[in-house]
This record gives C-alpha cells, structure tokens and sequence, in this order.
C-alpha cells in the first residue's frame, strides 16, 4: 500500500513539473513572438479621430460654440529608439486645416491658446517611443484641439468645414540582413561552402519606408549590392531637410515637386566598414548627395565593397542599411454647424 502511494505521489509530482516545463515553453514562443512583432510593420505615426471629436453635426445655437476635435496618435513603428538616445525634435508637428479662419478664428492647442490662425502641436511634447522588445505595441498619446465658432460671422444656415489633420515628422528605417561574402563564387572545384551568393528578401522593419530586396554581384575586384527600398506606409516621403515646408496652411514656404519622394541614405556598413560613399545613384539636395530618389514609390541604390586579399573562402556577414527621411499622412473629416439664430 505504501509503495502505491509513492507511485502516485511520484506520478503526481511528474505531471505538475511537466505542466511547468510547458508554460515555460509557451512563454518563451510568446516573449519572441512580441519580440519578432516589435521590429516588423510599415507603419510610423498613425492618426485617428476619437468617436465624436469631433461630432458629425454641431448646433450653434449660443455666441459661445466650441468645435473639439480630439486625436489619438500611435507609434508603430520602430523610432525613436530608446537605446538610441533619439528624440522627436520641433520639426515633428500635428498641424490643422481645411476651416475658414474668419470663421472659426481661436483655438485651443492642449489647453492652451494657440496664438495661431492654423494651429499645431509638436511631437516632442508627446510620449511617444518606437516599438521595442519591452514596448512591443509603441508609444501612444493624444492631441486636442478646440476652436471657438466666430457666430457674428457665420451667416448662411449651414457650414460644414473638412477638418485636416496632418502629421508631419522625421523617420528611420534600419535594416540588417545577413548576406553571403564568396571572392570564388563560380569555381569548379567541389568545396564545401558555408553560404550561397543570392537575392535576399526583407521583411518590412516597422517603418513607412521598408529596405525589400538585396541583390548581390560578385565582379573581379569588388562585391556589389543593389539594396531596393518602397514606400509602404501610404503616405508621402519628404526630404528630411525640407520637412519644415511640410505644413498644409499657407506659408513663405511650401514644398516643390523636387522635394518629394527623396530617402537620405544615412549609412550603409558591410560588417563594421562604411561603404556609403561608393553608393549610387544619388540625388543632390542643397549641395548634399546624400539621397536617393523614389519613382513610383520604388528606389534603389548601388553600394561596393573592394575585395581585399585576405578573404579567401566564403563567409556570412551583415550588410547595415539606415534610411533617414521626412513623412507625411493626414485624415479627415467634415462636421455640419447648423445656424440656429438665437434672436
């Protein structure tokens, strides 16, 4: 009898530690989930409306009428960085448009007076961090504005403004496959190789802007890479350093065509070496030929590597691309003031 006993406790005791062994194994598969889940996506800031912020009709009835318009923003992607010590700067702005300034003339900015016909809010005040192992959903936070309907001047019966709400801010892409380094990749010999010179597709890195395709040729004297990036997020690509004539309103300066659709290559290492300077081709904007251009939300830069010497069997390295760029996406949504005189 005793000895069933012990069999049971025995038994027991195996179940519950297998039990153990299994969540574990579940949490582990969970943790590099949300891990994987931190550093993918083709999102930066996204912009939404809070339910009825603004309302979808609005009944002036009184000289003093308020129009809230409440924003909810969110990071999903992966800047700025918290290890990186990256911060979003002035130049990262939420402006509001598409209303009649003599109509709607005052605003409140989060509780304060904007002081401005076409208000906006900076993103450096904004809580804001990219998605990490720890954050895996990014930074969120929300922005409000409210404006004071001028009644004086509203003399039709029904107005309805659309309301814009842009956002307008600096983004990085990084990425880091691993490619195949092989000074002999057509010889004749039957050598055992530790990698295949090929394509490498990317999956997107939790920015707008996603580096998809390295394709690698190997000439007598040097490795190239054709490093392919696109457009994923859905909304505009701006020279980083034109980011400040990104505002919608009118302003002494406004965005040209040229300005559009250009990616400043920030750096791009084979290993630990910079290979920047051989990449082409390149855009020059203000004197910088630092960029590369986009066609169809498509683009491409050619980078080299001499080979050296030294190298003589095949080898996995990673091959680091960092893009820096402005980006811009906006909503909207139209709201009916209906004018009741109020005697």
């Amino acid at each position: 009898m005793h000895y069933k006993n012990n069999k049971k406790v025995v038994l027991l005791l195996a179940f519950l530690l297998l039990i153990v062994i299994l969540a574990g194994c579940k949490n582990s598969q969970t943790k590099g989930a949300k891990s994987e889940q931190a550093f993918t996506g083709t999102q930066g800031l996204v912009v939404n409306f809070l339910p009825n912020n603004p309302p979808d009709k609005l009944i002036a009835d009184s000289n003093q009428v308020e129009i809230p318009i409440l924003i909810e923003v969110r990071n999903r992607g992966t800047y700025p960085a918290p290890d990186k010590s990256e911060r979003w700067s002035e130049n990262d702005v939420i402006f509001l448009s598409g209303f009649d300034p003599k109509l709607i003339p005052n605003w409140r900015v989060d509780n304060k007076d904007s002081g401005e016909e076409n208000p906006k809010i900076s993103l450096s005040l904004k809580s804001l961090e990219g998605k990490n192992i720890l954050n895996p959903e990014g930074g969120y936070d929300s922005a409000e504005f409210v404006g004071s309907l001028d009644i004086s001047n509203l003399k039709i019966d029904r107005y309805k403004p659309s309301f814009l709400v842009t956002a307008c801010y600096n983004y990085v892409t990084r990425a880091t496959p691993t490619v195949c380094i092989d000074p002999n990749p057509f010889s004749l010999t039957k050598e055992k190789k530790i990698c295949d010179v090929k394509a490498v597709s990317l999956t997107n890195q939790g920015a707008p802007v996603a580096v998809t395709r390295i394709e690698e040729e190997i000439l007598r004297n040097s490795f190239n890479f054709k490093i392919y990036f696109k457009n994923v997020g859905g909304g505009d690509v701006i020279a980083v350093d034109k980011l400040n004539r990104c505002a919608p309103a009118p302003s002494s300066e406004k965005l040209d065509r040229k300005d559009i659709d250009l990616v400043k290559i920030v750096d791009v290492k084979l290993s630990d070496e910079s290979i920047k300077d051989s990449c082409k081709p390149v855009a020059e904007v203000d004197g910088s030929r630092d960029y590369a251009r986009l066609f169809n939300n498509e683009g491409f830069i050619v980078c080299s590597a001499p080979k050296r010497e030294e190298i003589k069997t095949a080898f996995t390295t990673p091959l680091s691309v960092e893009l820096l760029y402005g980006y811009r996406n906006s909503i909207s949504k139209t709201v009916e003031i209906i004018n009741v005189p109020t005697g």
